[in-house]
């Protein structure tokens, strides 16, 4: 079997060698559909069952064109500059000193506006990354942790319904 550890070692692979887009919900897609013909198809994570994976999508209309490797993309400038963002990160700052700057400063707003989006789209793809589910994976876990994690989290909810709707568990 894989872990996920061999899932994203093989991802950066395959961004490195073939194909790379910044756009995490497409990665994040492309990601999903990795695991998802793993978990029907069997097999182990390789280069090809990404490449795989992609072009699947990519014939569905699901995903846009990635064009090259993460070698071939030219450097990105910072979005955020990063005292930006150590401004917003430090405990220190109070909240209503952060109201009074994203009140009274345009640029600092379009930045924080930036960052709450860029955090709200990597915790989204984190969610649907837990929707698959096997069942090795659910009997493997503690029932208590079974409980907590279904309360909790979304994701971890859908993935368990579905194993119960499939009659898997």
């Amino acid at each position: 079997m894989y872990n996920e550890q061999e899932i994203d070692n093989t991802m950066a692979q395959w961004m490195t060698s073939k194909r790379f887009t910044p756009d995490a919900t497409a990665n994040a897609a492309v990601r999903l559909r990795v695991l998802q013909n793993l978990g029907k198809l069997g097999g182990y994570p390789s280069v090809a069952s990404w490449e795989r994976a992609y072009l699947e999508l990519r014939a569905e209309g699901a995903v846009p064109d990635f064009r090259g490797s993460i070698a071939e993309q030219p450097a990105p400038s910072p979005l955020i500059p990063p005292d930006v963002i150590a401004w917003i990160e430090n405990p220190r700052v109070s909240a209503f000193e952060q109201r009074r700057r994203y009140a009274t400063d345009p640029q600092f707003k379009k930045y924080y506006d930036l960052y709450l989006n860029t955090q709200l789209k990597a915790k989204v793809a984190a969610e649907e990354n837990e929707t698959l589910l096997t069942v090795e994976q659910y009997n493997a876990m503690p029932r208590i942790e079974v409980v907590k994690k279904y309360r909790s989290s979304a994701g971890f909810r859908r993935g368990v319904d579905k194993l119960i709707a499939e009659g898997e568990i």
